[in-house]
């Protein structure tokens, strides 16, 4: 199977979601042309101020919607690899057949339109990921005990990205990228307030590093010199409920990744240093 050598087009879609920024910047970095897909030209003003320094090595197209057959007819000409990051996700959706069918949509979409008008697609990466439950507020040490996933940086995510379409042996394989598990007291808390005048969403969502952030040493941010405590060393006697082989990233990939402690002082440093 083919691979990607710099200067080749790249095309990114849904382009200004959380990930998929990480994963156009590193693209760039790397001496790649992208081409990133948004649902409107104003979602891709932010984009084009973002990477200017880039030139014309960045361009956006506009896709509505993802859905409808044909979206990614014109996105796929003259690219030479896909890396799909586009999915629908909001909290407020009925069920969650409300964002699986659209993504599974858009998928297919892009897949029929590289078939379709991608001749020079060498390579398509795409993504899966699992969201887990919003904890509320007052949540017993018992649950913060037990309930977590995984963790990673996204900055690994997106090296994970390029290193999938760059790599021979990351043909056809399924690697799942995840640094390790956790437990909410291990790593972060995240509590649901309820909407407060002034506020656009209908609910706030506070991640409050627990554990891991209470260990570093100099504090990363100094201006919240209180964090929040939780229940101090529940996650360390606890069993992570979900546990990951990662062991493709690494062998295949040659993926490194990001330890707990170094996402955690890079997210405060990066927070201290906006002043929030």
């Amino acid at each position: 199977m083919p691979t990607i050598s710099t200067g080749d087009k790249i095309l990114v879609s849904g382009a200004n979601g959380f990930i998929a920024i990480w994963v156009v910047r590193r693209f760039l970095e790397k001496g790649y042309t992208v081409r990133g897909t948004v649902r409107s030209a104003d979602k891709g003003k932010y984009l084009e101020k973002y990477f200017k320094s880039y030139g014309d090595k960045f361009e956006i197209v506009v896709v509505e919607d993802i859905t409808k057959e044909g979206a990614f007819d014109e996105a796929v000409k003259g690219v030479d690899a896909i890396a799909h990051t586009a999915s629908p996700f909001y909290l407020t959706a009925a069920s969650v057949n409300e964002l699986i069918g659209p993504a599974v949509n858009g998928t297919v979409g892009i897949l029929k339109s590289a078939v379709k008008n991608g001749q020079g697609v060498k390579r398509i990466v795409g993504d899966v990921l699992w969201y887990d439950a919003v904890l509320g507020e007052g949540q017993s040490e018992d649950l913060l005990k037990v309930q977590g996933s995984a963790y990673v940086d996204v900055r690994d995510v997106a090296e994970a990205h390029t290193l999938a379409l760059e790599k021979e042996a990351a043909g056809g394989e399924r690697i799942i990228i995840a640094a390790g598990s956790y437990v909410w007291q291990d790593w972060r808390k995240w509590t649901l307030t309820n909407h407060k005048e002034g506020c656009t969403a209908d609910f706030l969502l506070v991640n409050e590093i627990v554990d891991a952030a209470n260990s570093l040493s100099p504090s990363p941010i100094p201006s919240h010199p209180k964090l929040a405590v939780g229940y101090p060393g529940a996650g360390a006697v606890a069993k992570p409920p979900v546990a990951y082989d990662s062991s493709k990233a690494a062998r295949i990939l040659g993926l490194n990744f990001r330890t707990k402690e170094e996402i955690t002082r890079d997210t405060l440093a990066d927070i201290e240093e906006r002043g929030w």
